[in-house]
Order: C-alpha cells, then sequence, then structure tokens
C-alpha cells in the first residue's frame, strides 16, 4: 500500500485502478470529512466520472462505499 499512496490518494482514478486491478480489490471507502471543501468536490467528480466502475454500498454524508465491479481498460 504504502509505495502506491501517492497514486491511490487520487482514486478514483486510471492509475489507481491500475493499482488495486492485479491486487484483488473489490471495495473503496471514502471518508468525506477528511476532504476539504476543493478535494471533496475532485473526489466527487471522479466518481460520477467512474461511475460505471464503482457499485454505491453505502452512502451518508460522511462515509461512502463503493463495490469495484470493472475496471477501465
Amino acid at each position: 500500500f504504502y509505495e502506491h499512496v501517492m497514486t491511490l490518494a487520487t482514486f478514483p482514478s486510471e492509475a489507481g485502478f491500475k493499482v488495486l486491478q492485479p491486487a484483488g480489490v473489490r471495495y473503496a471507502i471514502f471518508h468525506m470529512y477528511g476532504y476539504n471543501a476543493q478535494n471533496r468536490s475532485e473526489v466527487l467528480g471522479r466518481l460520477k466520472r467512474f461511475t460505471e466502475y464503482l457499485r454505491p454500498i453505502y452512502m451518508t454524508e460522511d462515509t461512502r462505499l463503493y463495490e469495484i465491479v470493472g475496471f477501465p481498460p
């Protein structure tokens, strides 16, 4: 994990999916309270961009859990 922390910091992203796919990762959790307003907006934008690969399982204002259902080509 530590060797990929900078790549995963911007997940969801194409680079992040490429790191997670070989490891067989199936879930991603976002603790929204840990983001400032700008970063939160950016994360929400990326979540929309990659919506076909992420199935929402649990969503509150502060926490979002997604199942990774696919990976970008």
